[in-house]
């Protein structure tokens, strides 16, 4: 049921008596939390100071709710103002109601920040399906409104770290995406279900402030024999993760990013996570995810995305979500060095504009050594001269196996017309432990 702003405020204006009739036109803006509720006090926190803020529109107009959608005119950061001030990418969901805010760096800790929401609004316009076609809406309006959040105090250091022999891993598990609302009703169940193994791959030293580099790689994971998460040879999720961090707060984003969930595959324009770990590697309060995606991108469901009015007048699909996060036992395999496992050759074959390309890895096993493909994972990651990855499905590849079922070589596909960067560096990793790291050009 929509919130009823006037059942719950002593306030004159919401006074239906005769001698004081309902308003005409009455916009609220609320702050919505991580986990997709919306905060009528008006106040959220606290929230990591790398956090994604999420602002949804209320109109009530002769006592009833209008479904209205913020109009981006000139453009969707032109609604948003913020005391104190900070620079922010924004975008608005498919229906108009939610605009998402993203903080193009950290905020200072332990602050109260003041965001107003201002524009016109639009509604009742030209329906196809469950959108509403752009530039249609025969009512407009002007709203504004307020809220404000807070963010959590300065902690840290951060608890990862990236050793010779083994790298600290957490489990991530337990992913909601409840914005929009229509992916809660074709993939819950799916996103519930996903175990995530995520591993250090190298961890920047901090600078004065505490803050560094940090690059994280992400891989589905199952039960393996003796309980331990280890990583699913048959997962459709693996992809990296980099960014910053500030003592125990991450800021972490990938572009170009392309994952494959069980209803198919969804290239990201952009793939943010927005968290701070305590010492037991749990995600404090206020943990999210954002992504992006070009709706005319998604292969085989581009059309049907329209249909369901989750894309803006932009095309671009916004979702937002939230995780929890749990320390993956130390001794478990995953996070270890395979005793007995090295690589030999990394090749390249760069791509042209008409012929794909691949990067393959070559491993070697000392004798009597086993690793084999039916029990481990191994990925292969391309990152530029910045650290940042390679916008690439990692999942496209293909394996080869000896005669008794150990992993041989590993070969990621690179599509035609992809462009590498001028410095290239390759990741081979075992499950999530960095096996090598090599500079290829």
């Amino acid at each position: 049921m929509p919130y009823d702003y006037c059942r719950h405020r002593a306030d004159r204006r919401c006074d239906r008596s005769p001698s004081a009739p309902y308003p005409a036109r009455l916009s609220r803006v609320f702050p919505v939390t991580a986990g997709g509720i919306t905060v009528r006090s008006g106040r959220e926190g606290p929230v990591p100071a790398s956090a994604e803020i999420t602002a949804r529109l209320m109109v009530r107009q002769g006592g009833r709710t209008v479904y209205a959608a913020m109009l981006p005119s000139p453009s969707a950061a032109s609604l948003v103002h913020t005391s104190p001030h900070f620079a922010a990418h924004v975008q608005l969901s498919g229906d108009g109601r939610y605009a998402f805010i993203t903080p193009d760096s950290f905020l200072a800790p332990g602050t109260t920040y003041h965001v107003r929401v201002a524009g016109r609004w639009g509604a009742d316009g030209q329906r196809v399906a469950n959108s509403t076609v752009p530039g249609t809406w025969t009512r407009h309006g002007r709203f504004s409104g307020s809220f404000s959040f807070r963010t959590a105090p300065r902690a840290g250091p951060l608890p990862l770290r990236a050793g010779r022999d083994a790298v600290t891993t957490f489990e991530l598990r337990r992913m909601a995406v409840p914005l929009p609302a229509f992916l809660p009703s074709v993939n819950q169940i799916g996103f519930d279900s996903y175990v995530l193994l995520v591993g250090a791959l190298r961890v920047g030293p901090p600078d004065r402030h505490g803050a560094g580099r940090v690059l994280l790689w992400a891989t589905q994971a199952r039960r393996g024999p003796g309980g331990a998460y280890t990583g699913d040879p048959h997962g459709t999720l693996m992809f990296p993760l980099a960014g910053s961090y500030r003592g125990d707060t991450l800021l972490l984003s990938v572009r170009g990013a392309v994952l494959t969930f069980s209803f198919g595959t969804v290239p990201l324009r952009r793939l943010d996570m927005r968290f701070a770990l305590d010492r037991a590697l749990r995600a404090r309060p206020g943990a999210g995810l954002y992504a992006e995606a070009v709706c005319a991108q998604v292969p085989h469901y581009g059309a049907a995305t329209r249909l369901t009015g989750i894309c803006n007048d932009q095309d671009v699909l916004a979702a937002a979500g939230t995780f929890i996060t749990d320390r993956y036992p130390a001794p478990a395999p995953a996070a270890r060095r395979p005793r007995g496992v090295t690589v030999g050759s990394l090749v390249l074959r760069a791509p042209t504009a008409a012929r794909a390309g691949s990067l393959t890895a070559t491993l070697h096993l000392a004798r009597g050594a086993r690793y084999r493909a039916a029990d481990h994972r191994v990925g292969l990651l391309l990152v530029d001269g910045s650290g940042d990855p390679v916008g690439l499905d990692y999942t496209a590849q293909a394996t080869a196996r000896d005669a008794a079922g150990n992993l041989r070589s590993v070969r990621l596909a690179i599509p035609a017309g992809t462009a590498l960067p001028r410095h290239l560096t390759a990741y081979v990793i075992a499950d999530v432990f960095p096996l090598s790291r090599r500079r290829l050009r």
